[in-house]
């Protein structure tokens, strides 16, 4: 834009104090005939303009970071002189003269300043400052300047001229006590690359200083004006302290919380720029820290602009469930609740790895200028079975105005999410490390839970990555719109490795119909899926974990239960079959009987007495949770159907006539011919129902969900006593003694089972390690001796 061309013009040259300004007139004529001279009014239509132009009031300067090895010499640090700064007047009618002196022109508190209304560039009538690199500003409107209009003298030196912008007061002169505002109204390009590199106090890699524009101009909602504790001009360049603030927002390429910038004399001193984000992948609020200060080089005396970068975590605690905008309840994270506890993050280097390769402005990896590694973070977090877990990841830092805006199509939101999300860098021949979670074996809940330990497994390690909402939600200022996921974990299942020895960790993630609904329409409460590999999981191939038992008298040798782990229920454990068996017990609350021990070596089935296919005598709607079918009769057991201990070598069943299968809601039976009293009988309690029952009882779980009852004949069928593991338990049946094979629910955590032993007068059972239960009191009906079970509990023929 062309300036208007003033009708006069003088240049104001005051050797004592330094003062040098230049003024120009529109619309005022001089009249020198006067005493003393005026300045008159040319046209009475148009209005009155007095601008002051004052010579360069800023330098802007190369910048290093700290540490930097290779710092310019003295002499070649890079510098350039910004334009010339103007303060543009309009002379108010009740200002009826101007006189043409020095003490005249420079009664600048009686004028009123013009400025630029909103954001734009100032034509040549508008008050323009140019005190910082890149960026023009304007003051409020009806602030002034305050100066003196003759030199000042303190013992003998002259003070600096200067003039100092200042609010004004109630008769509208100066008042020294108020703190004047300015606004950023337009904003300089670099001229080339280099120079946008070297000029780095307002221009740190990944910030925009264009954003002041909108941050201190309407219409931006947040708006708000930067406070200028002191600015002031003068020959030898600007003095200023800014200090503008900013609530967040969720307008587009906004992230500036603070800005805080100190300079003298035309030279910065100190700048301060603080962005908000969030920290990748749990989302915890975040501020970036650009710091340029002044500092001198010991060795050469040079007074460098050093610059460091930090991150400052502002929202240690993250709580899921409820978050906004977050996907299925939270229930994707194992996590209801992640702490981060420390450490102060570092400087950071000068160009941290990028989330997004060669987009370091849209995200970074916190790193460590001292060793240029990935930050450890120690992490606490609560999962959502109420038990907390330690652990140490890497974490990033994503800007503000990246995270707060819905992922559509485009986005960088929505590379972010598709870059983190899959699977494809966490398989393969070089997986990412920064997605992997080591948890070294702590106890993990997946869901929550009814009883302690149903759906709690030793977890190794997690692989999370990065989700957006269901569906579009509208952008909130405090809540990014991106979310962690668990996308698998290596866990083991203490259930499974009691029965079948020590196995690999296996995979699960987890069940979609759950992640949907949590146990809403779910009456086997599955909740995750098992598979052999990560691989499998993430292509969603149908690959169970396979668990064989090719030795089952280490287990007694009743059955061989061999079966694939598909799936994980917090009603019934650990649930075998492929994906239609685990389906079916999720939708319908079943299980699917020869689905369920289907494995695919026939050689290696689930056998029953050493002949039956445990697939064949497994009805097939076996319940879950809530299912109560009637009782009806089974399969006859075949005639080769004995079982002979092997530590004992006695005969445990007898023919077919003696034994049938039936299966009330889902329980397998082995039942002796006619009922008979027999003398001696006992009677025990059962401590979790509070009632009596008939014969001694114990029950030790399988699996989670299969459990094996030995009770004495003609016994009453009650709740189990105890419950746990059957590895290394050797088990003598005798004559009219049944085996109850049973699906239930599990009661507590399986531990280490116990181990039933021979002992005259019949068999007994000694725990060796493990959980504790109520003790329960078995009394002999054919005397008056009570036994109280203390880790051995009698079983009398």
């Amino acid at each position: 834009m062309t300036a208007p061309v003033p009708a006069a013009s003088v240049r104001l040259v005051r050797p004592q104090d330094m003062l040098v300004i230049d003024f120009e007139f529109h619309n005022l004529r001089l009249d020198p005939g006067a005493d003393p001279p005026q300045l008159r009014r040319i046209d009475p239509a148009l209005p009155r303009v007095v601008v002051v132009r004052f010579e360069s009031q800023h330098i802007t300067e190369q910048t290093v970071y700290e540490n930097e090895p290779d710092r310019p010499a003295p002499g070649a640090i890079a510098a350039r002189a910004v334009g010339p700064s103007r303060i543009a007047f309009v002379v108010p009618e009740t200002v009826k003269t101007i006189p043409y002196t020095e003490t005249g022109l420079l009664r600048w508190w009686q004028w009123v300043m013009r400025v630029v209304p909103g954001a734009g560039r100032p034509d040549g009538h508008e008050t323009d400052l140019l005190v910082v690199d890149w960026l023009h500003l304007t003051p409020e409107q009806y602030a002034t300047w305050d100066h003196a209009e003759t030199p000042v003298e303190h013992d003998g030196r002259t003070e600096l001229w200067h003039t100092r912008l200042a609010a004004r007061g109630p008769r509208g002169r100066p008042d020294p006590l108020s703190v004047p505002t300015v606004r950023v109204v337009a904003a300089d390009e670099p001229a080339n690359p280099e120079e946008a590199r070297l000029f780095g106090a307002l221009n740190p890699e990944g910030f925009d200083y264009r954003q002041l524009v909108t941050l201190t101009n309407p219409p931006e909602p947040d708006a708000a004006p930067v406070d200028a504790a002191l600015l002031a001009l003068s020959a030898t360049g600007a003095t200023l302290d800014l200090d503008g603030r900013w609530e967040p927002t969720t307008t587009p390429g906004l992230n500036l919380k603070h800005w805080e910038h100190h300079a003298w004399q035309g030279r910065d001193n100190k700048v301060i720029l603080e962005q908000y984000g969030f920290l990748v992948p749990y989302g915890h609020r975040a501020l970036l820290f650009t710091e340029t200060k002044r500092t001198f080089d010991a060795t050469t005396g040079v007074a460098y602009l050093e610059q460091r970068r930090f991150v400052r975590i502002t929202e240690p605690v993250k709580e899921y469930p409820g978050a906004y905008g977050v996907p299925f309840g939270g229930r994707s994270l194992p996590f209801n609740r992640i702490v981060v506890e420390g450490p102060v993050p570092p400087v950071l280097p000068l160009s941290p790895e990028p989330l997004l390769p060669g987009r370091p402005e849209h995200g970074f990896w916190i790193q460590s200028l001292d060793t240029g590694a990935d930050v450890a973070f120690v992490l606490r977090g609560t999962d959502q079975a109420g038990r907390e877990q330690r652990f140490t990841a890497p974490l990033g830092f994503v800007p503000h105005d990246v995270a707060v805006r819905y992922p559509a199509a485009g986005t960088v939101l929505r590379e972010l999410i598709d870059a983190y999300g899959g699977f494809d860098r966490i398989t393969g021949d070089a997986p990412d490390p920064r997605r992997s979670v080591d948890l070294a074996g702590q106890e993990l809940g997946y869901t929550a839970e009814r009883d302690p330990g149903t759906a709690t497994h030793p977890t190794q390690r997690i692989l999370w990555g990065l989700q957006g909402p269901p569906g579009p939600v509208d952008p909130r200022p405090d809540s990014p719109l991106f979310f962690p996921r668990m996308l698998a974990a290596e866990a083991r299942l203490s259930a499974v490795d009691a029965f079948f020895g020590p196995g690999d960790p296996v995979v699960l993630g987890y069940d979609e119909r759950y992640l949907e609904n949590a146990f809403a329409g779910n009456p086997g409460e599955v909740y995750v899926r098992v598979r052999d590999s990560v691989a499998s999981l993430g292509s969603g191939e149908d690959k169970p974990v396979e668990r064989l038992v090719l030795n089952s008298s280490g287990i007694g040798g009743i059955w061989a239960p061999n079966f694939d782990v598909g799936g994980l229920s917090r009603a019934i454990g650990a649930v075998g079959g492929k994906v239609e068996s685990i389906d079916h017990l999720r939708d319908e609350g079943e299980i699917a009987g020869k689905a369920y021990f289907n494995v695919r070596d026939q050689a290696n089935q689930a056998v029953l007495f050493g002949a039956t296919l445990l697939a064949n005598v497994l009805p097939d709607n076996a319940g879950g949770p809530g299912v109560r079918p009637e009782d009806q009769e089974g399969d006859p057991l075949p005639e080769e159907a004995q079982y002979r201990d092997p530590q004992y070598g006695q005969a445990a069943f007898g023919s077919p006539d003696d034994h049938r299968v039936h299966h009330p809601a889902g329980r397998l039976r082995t039942v002796p011919g006619p009922r008979r009293q027999q003398p001696g009988q006992a009677r025990s309690e059962d401590p979790q129902r509070g009632q009596l029952r008939r014969g001694h009882q114990h029950q030790h779980h399988l699996r989670q969900d299969l459990a094996l009852r030995v009770e004495a004949a003609d016994g009453d069928p009650g709740a189990p006593v105890h419950r746990g593991g059957l590895q290394g338990l050797h088990v003598q049946l005798r004559p009219r003694r049944r085996a109850v094979l049973q699906t239930g629910r599990r009661r507590g955590p399986l531990l280490r089972p116990p181990r039933l032993r021979r002992h005259p007068g019949g068999l007994h059972l000694r725990r060796l390690q493990g959980r504790q239960h109520p003790r329960p009191q078995t009394e002999d009906l054919s005397g008056d001796h009570v036994h109280r079970g203390t880790g051995r509990r009698h079983l009398r023929s």
